[in-house]
């Protein structure tokens, strides 16, 4: 799942956020965080069509961690959505 990963600002290692390796991750700009931590995304790019049914997520213990957060879908030329 290589292709179509992004990330904004100066997060490190989007492209480890879904290698399957649980010792490699994606962490965003620890600065941004805190002074925005709204501006903090990951985007994943599935090529085509795909039902998504479920998300998993692994945090870094308390560590690192987010206390909000939305997933958002969309379809090639429309806009991103939280679905219900």
């Amino acid at each position: 799942m290589q292709q179509g990963i992004e990330a904004n600002g100066n997060s490190t290692g989007p492209e480890n956020a879904f290698d399957g390796d649980s010792l490699t991750y994606w962490a965003s700009d620890p600065l941004q965080a805190m002074t925005s931590p709204s501006a903090q995304w990951l985007r994943v790019d599935l090529t085509r069509a795909t039902i998504v049914s479920r998300v998993q997520l692994h945090w870094q213990g308390d560590v690192a961690f987010a206390s909000v957060y939305q997933i958002q879908t969309d379809a090639p030329g429309s806009a991103a959505r939280t679905p219900p």
